[in-house]
């Protein structure tokens, strides 16, 4: 339905804001790491969404994703999981993550997907904004710094 908040439109980048996201990102030509962050469920995932394919570097971004998973836990004792998106969570087309990595625009995509679990959805109460905004730094911070590409 045209009126939804999912409506991905009649076809791939049919969308004005699919088309200039989809344009900025082709005039980088090479990004080093894109992180798409989503509202809740705990999740460090990387490609794929629409297919549980593994990506070929899925070692390497497996690897990244759990020391992600790792780092985040240490400040409040917060756990994530981490893994392939279409095998820890569902199958999904049009994603960021999978059209970064599939244009070889990145060979390091991921979608996280933040506190909660769903009992608060899309707000989260004040008082957990800085703990997730601190567990998240730790895991955009570890795969930094283990990036190697």
């Amino acid at each position: 339905m045209p009126c939804s908040d999912t409506y991905a439109g009649p076809s791939a980048s049919s969308e004005v804001e699919a088309t200039l996201v989809a344009g900025y990102l082709k005039s980088l030509q090479k990004v080093a790491l894109l992180i798409d962050f989503y509202a809740f469920g705990q999740l460090w995932t990387y490609p794929y969404h629409y297919s549980t394919l593994l990506p070929d570097n899925n070692v390497y971004l497996d690897s990244l994703a759990r020391k992600a998973v790792e780092a985040i836990k240490q400040p409040y004792g917060t756990l994530y999981k981490a893994g392939n998106a279409a095998n820890i969570r569902s199958i999904v087309s049009g994603t960021l993550m999978d059209y970064v990595y599939g244009t070889n625009i990145t060979r390091a995509a991921f979608t996280v997907y933040l506190r909660d679990h769903g009992q608060y959805g899309f707000v989260l109460p004040r008082e957990l904004v800085l703990p997730t905004v601190e567990e998240t730094w730790a895991g955009v911070a570890a795969v930094l710094d283990n990036l190697t590409h």
